[in-house]
């Protein structure tokens, strides 16, 4: 090699070795403490705090105190540190693991967005193991062993608000509810979600579920989908007086469903698809409680297109703007309603073609009420008779058409009676309120 050459060779690798020496003599991350570097990691998104462990065996000791922060977790959206997770099932799991692991004490949500088939069946018990600070879990459950659940709920002793949803029945039996330790549990959802015939494939609470159930005092939020129900468990359910709020969408009842009146507390009742629901169960229900009822509760009761008789006496909150709406009605009793005037109820005798009777004993309707009844009953193409009854103070200040026979239009006048405690008017009321 050439003098030259060679010279300029090590003139090269000097000034590598100058710069390297150089960078050496600046500081680096290590230099900080474990807390410093503990503080760091947490601003780093779960899929960072997974790598950094590989840099060196510092780091992933570190790295395992540096989960504090992380209170809510979703599966499988935190898994986004794994290529393709939806593919190896295998792999799913170990990320699942590696994850509760680390942040398992520190959650107070978990919630599993989709169905999981784990293999090796150890997420139940490490959930049982490291997540005893959950206040809420949420899981789709395929191919779980009820032990595994067992377990489960033997060691969650904060849990708020329980989300179960099965994929199919023998994933899932009820019996493991009784093992709750926290009676406190104020929600509750179960959901079966295949389609399936009523009492064969769908959820089934039995003896052991149902009296799980009923011993949480503390349960106002209960929600069941496409479950099946027979006496003897729902008679248990319904003891607990605690529940308020009760959601039985798409379920199944066998000759049972009258039970849900027992209920006294309820302020929020989901009926939707179910078909033990008919009229005779709607009154009983109603008759049982004595809570105002409010424009609300009519509007949601309107949607039964099939509903020919109500009645709602005493509701002092219902308005005459939520009574038109019940275009299949034959019998409406509406007395004592004082916030019913003319204009609801004359629609409700024109949208209504079958109505036959109508009582708005001490409402505040007034004589157009009766004059507009004239002009429907007149025009009926069914030729049927309507009978209205209305307050005795009307008798005084309304004559009836000569032309309006008593076969097609009949009217009745409450009895005064000044002993009545629901007569509450006084000489001031709007007798000819015309609107």
């Amino acid at each position: 090699m050439p003098p030259k050459e060679l010279q300029s060779r090590k003139q090269q690798n000097k000034s590598i070795k100058v710069n390297s020496d150089e960078s050496l003599s600046f500081p680096t991350i290590n230099i900080l403490d474990n807390d410093c570097l503990i503080k760091i990691f947490l601003y780093l998104p779960i899929k960072d705090r997974m790598r950094i462990e590989r840099v060196c065996k510092r780091w992933q000791t570190v790295n395992q105190q540096a989960w504090s922060d992380i209170k809510e977790l979703k599966i499988p959206e935190a898994l986004n540190f794994i290529e393709s997770y939806s593919v190896k099932i295998d792999t799913t799991e170990r990320a699942v693991e590696k994850l509760l692991l680390r942040c398992g004490r520190f959650l107070n949500k978990l919630e599993f967005e989709t169905y999981f088939t784990f293999r090796r069946l150890v997420i139940m018990p490490l959930i049982a193991k490291h997540c005893h600070n959950l206040q809420c879990l949420i899981l789709y459950l395929k191919n779980h062993s009820n032990s595994d659940m067992t377990l489960l709920f033997l060691n969650l002793h904060k849990l708020e608000r329980l989300k179960l949803s099965v994929l199919n029945r023998n994933d899932f039996r009820d019996v493991c509810l009784k093992k709750l330790t926290t009676n406190s549990m104020p929600e509750l959802s179960l959901s079966s979600n295949s389609y399936v015939f009523p009492g064969t494939y769908c959820g089934r609470i039995n003896g052991g579920g149902a009296i799980g159930i009923q011993n949480m005092k503390n349960l106002w939020n209960l929600r069941f989908y496409q479950f099946y129900f027979e006496a003897d468990e729902l008679k248990l359910i319904v003891c607990n007086e605690s529940i308020t709020y009760l959601s039985l969408e798409n379920c199944y009842f066998y000759k049972c469903i009258n039970l849900i009146a027992n209920l006294r507390g309820l302020k929020y009742l989901n009926l939707s698809k179910v078909r033990d629901v008919n009229d005779s169960f709607l009154i009983k229900l109603a008759a049982n409680y004595s809570t105002p009822v409010t424009n609300d509760g009519i509007n949601a009761v309107s949607k039964l297109k099939k509903l020919t008789t109500l009645m709602i006496s005493h509701s002092y909150k219902v308005t005459d703007s939520a009574l038109s709406k019940f275009v299949a009605l034959k019998v409406l009793q509406c007395r004592y309603c004082k916030l019913v005037r003319d204009f609801g109820a004359i629609e409700l005798l024109q949208n209504a073609p079958h109505l036959e009777e109508i009582d708005l004993s001490s409402t505040s309707v007034s004589t157009r009420f009766l004059n507009a009844a004239c002009n429907v009953a007149i025009s009926r193409a069914n030729a049927m008779p309507l009978k209205i009854i209305v307050s005795w103070r009307l008798k005084l200040i309304w004559s009836r058409p000569r032309c309006i026979s008593k076969s097609v239009l009949i009217v009745e006048w409450e009895e005064r009676d000044d002993k009545d405690p629901y007569y509450f008017f006084d000489d001031d009321d709007d007798d000819d309120y015309d609107g």
